[in-house]
């Protein structure tokens, strides 16, 4: 039993411990950027930015094949650099390419690289700004990486990044203010996206505070102003700008000012400056040119700041606007809204282009969809009709009572252009067919950007009716005995219904006589006639029913009593009692056996 030698429990234990695994040695790669310059440099100006890489793990950092070692995305505008030196200590072995290509600065091992523990490499290289600015490294959005690709399992990964930033002057003794402007549509549009922004950036570059007094303007431009509205300017990116006073922009007859208000604006050197935001609607198709001919964009318009360099305080830019199309849509049908049971009819969807530019779709999508009145309904083959130079490639089908119409291939329809739509119909019962059915739509466009999207949807009504012509009146009676009764039960009812089957009412002059019945008139007594369940009856008067000797009659009183199209009707009821043992009783316009 193992439990009666506690020795060798003891040396099992000792014995497992002691030959366990070893812990694999990781790698741990870090990068530090540093430049030469304090991180102030001078337009024109060499200075030079170095990234040391260090293997801080217990493992080695090895790369085989190709693989980056370090990745760094530069700064992109208005900077230049020189070839990158690389150099090693720590026993790395010196097998590494480094090159600067498209604004990248990459190092690849170009066959075994190896950093032991303790191990490095620096890369240098000069970096030339043309212009003042603020040079952050990696720019905006990229990276700057050791082990870039990721091949080396680490011990820690976090801390394989690096940056660093350089604000570019222009070094000049004093002042310098800077202006540029861009836009947030890459210099074009269309006139259905709607408004745009135009962004100002106003920069000192000096080496001296700038500072304008309350009431100054700082900023002026004179905006297009033809074929445009702007929105209200808005002031942001405030970065070391101090004073008593704030930054006032508006937008007054096209033209943007912004001025120091309630005090004074003070821009600091070399990192001083914000940005103008101006929002920009274009109501037209053409080219948006900032600032408008004739006009004028500039930092210190009225030069109360003297400045080293007087050169860059314009700015200008440029918009094209393309035109947009706009689908109209409507739906009529070619029987005056009415139509009779089995008579064929037409529905017709035209399609118009009232904008200003194509409208274009390649692909197969749906640029008519219609859902169809889907009860007691039949839809004949559709027909397409083009107009205005519209490409001839539409497919039209009915499936399952709704109708798509797709490009086949790539559809154009011209400013002008058109399309029409027929789509053959036979209702099968009376009813009202509205177009498109209840919960449905129908509806143009949707994968091109339009002026406007309200004019995209259309509708119709026809009712259906079996043709008559007139009105048609029916009449009916019944009895609430099933036809037989016993005398000691005394009375029943006779109830005759009065409809109008028609398509057009049936009208009663005050006066006119609307219904008789001749009633039997042996062995029984009557009660009086009542009218009720009366349904899309009109007029002025009312009906009146009465008995007299023995004849019941319903009349116009009081005015015209009109019984509606297709659904008018009342009823009218009288109470019998029979007297004698058997009899039969008949009326003249409708019999009603009674035994």
């Amino acid at each position: 039993m193992i439990h009666s030698n506690p020795a060798r429990v003891l040396f099992l234990i000792v014995l497992l411990a002691a030959s366990g695994f070893a812990t694999a040695q990781l790698p741990d790669v870090t990068a530090t950027k540093t430049n030469d310059t304090g991180g102030v440099a001078v337009v024109d100006t060499p200075f030079t930015w170095t990234i040391v890489v260090n293997n801080i793990g217990a493992g080695d950092y090895i790369l085989n094949g190709g693989f980056s070692a370090l990745r760094d995305e530069l700064p992109n505008v208005n900077v230049s650099y020189g070839a990158p030196n690389v150099s090693y200590a720590g026993g790395t072995t010196a097998t590494l390419t480094c090159r600067i290509n498209s604004f990248r600065l990459n190092c690849e091992d170009n066959s075994f690289f190896r950093m032991p523990p303790g191990g490095s490499f620096t890369v240098s290289f000069s970096a030339t700004s043309t212009a003042a600015q603020t040079l952050d490294n990696p720019r905006s959005g990229q990276i700057c990486r050791a082990d870039a690709g990721g091949e080396n399992a680490e011990s820690n990964e976090s801390n394989n990044d690096c940056s660093d930033t350089v604000v570019v002057g222009t070094g000049a003794v004093g002042l310098d203010l800077t202006v540029s402007k861009n836009n947030s549509v890459d210099g074009s549009t269309e006139l259905a996206n709607g408004s745009f922004d135009w962004t100002l950036t106003v920069a000192n570059g000096g080496d001296a505070n700038v500072s304008f007094s309350s009431g100054q303007t700082i900023l002026s431009d004179n905006l297009p102003n033809s074929n445009v509205i702007y929105g209200s300017p808005s002031v942001g990116s405030l970065n070391g700008v101090s004073g008593s006073g704030t930054i006032n922009c508006s937008v007054v007859a096209s033209n943007l000012n912004c001025v120091a208000s309630g005090g004074t604006v003070v821009l600091a050197d070399v990192t001083g400056g914000f940005q103008v935001t101006v929002p920009t609607t274009p109501t037209a198709p053409g080219s948006l040119v900032n600032p408008r001919v004739g006009g004028s964009c500039a930092v210190d318009p009225g030069g109360v700041i003297s400045e080293g360099d007087e050169a860059n305080n314009a700015c200008a830019d440029t918009v094209v606007v393309a035109g947009s199309p706009d689908l109209v849509v409507s739906k009529t049908n070619n029987t005056a809204g009415a139509a009779e049971v089995g008579v064929p009819f037409d529905w017709q969807i035209e399609v118009t282009n009232i904008g200003n530019a194509n409208y274009v779709q390649n692909g197969s999508f749906n640029i008519v969809v219609d859902n169809l009145p889907n009860s007691n309904v039949s839809y004949g083959s559709v027909a397409v009709a083009y107009a205005g130079g519209t490409s001839q490639n539409l497919n039209c089908t009915i499936n399952a009572f709704n109708l798509l119409c797709q490009d086949n291939d790539n559809f154009s329809m011209p400013p002008g252009g058109s399309f029409t739509v027929t789509i053959p119909v036979t209702a099968t019962a009376p009813q009202t067919l509205d177009n498109p059915r209840s919960g449905g739509q129908c509806f143009v466009g949707g994968e091109d950007a339009e002026l406007d999207t309200s004019n995209n949807t259309c509708s119709d009504t026809v009712v259906v009716t079996t043709g008559s012509i007139g009105p048609d009146l029916t009449i009916t009676k019944n009895n609430s005995v099933a036809g037989e009764t016993e005398l000691a039960l005394g009375g029943f009812d006779w109830t005759l219904t009065v409809a109008n089957g028609g398509d057009e009412g049936a009208v009663f002059s005050s006066g006119q006589t609307i219904l008789v019945d001749n009633l039997p008139n042996s062995d029984i007594n009557y009660g009086t006639p009542v009218v009720g369940s009366v349904s899309n009856v009109s007029g002025t008067g009312s009906i009146n029913c009465t008995i007299a000797g023995f004849d019941l009659s319903c009349t116009a009183a009081g005015g015209t009593v009109v019984i509606g199209d297709a659904t008018g009707s009342f009823y009218g009821y009288d109470s019998g009692n029979a007297y004698s043992g058997e009899y039969v009783c008949q009326s003249k316009a409708c019999g009603e056996l009674c035994r």
